[in-house]
């Protein structure tokens, strides 16, 4: 998908506007990377269940 964007953004616009939208894309990148890692190990330190169902895998 992120690869499917970048194309479209660049026909569309061109460097100017990917060079717009690349914050865009980076925190996006960053905030699951944050939400994923961080609230959902708080979560699972909380709770035993959560634990159990919200495995976090980063590949």
């Amino acid at each position: 998908m992120a690869w499917f964007a970048k194309v479209l953004i660049l026909r569309l616009g061109g460097a100017r506007l990917y060079r717009t939208a690349a914050p865009i894309f980076l925190g996006l990148a960053v905030g699951h990377f944050i939400v994923a890692g961080a609230l959902w190990s708080l979560v699972g330190m909380v709770s035993e269940d959560a634990a159990r169902r919200y495995l976090v895998w980063f590949a």
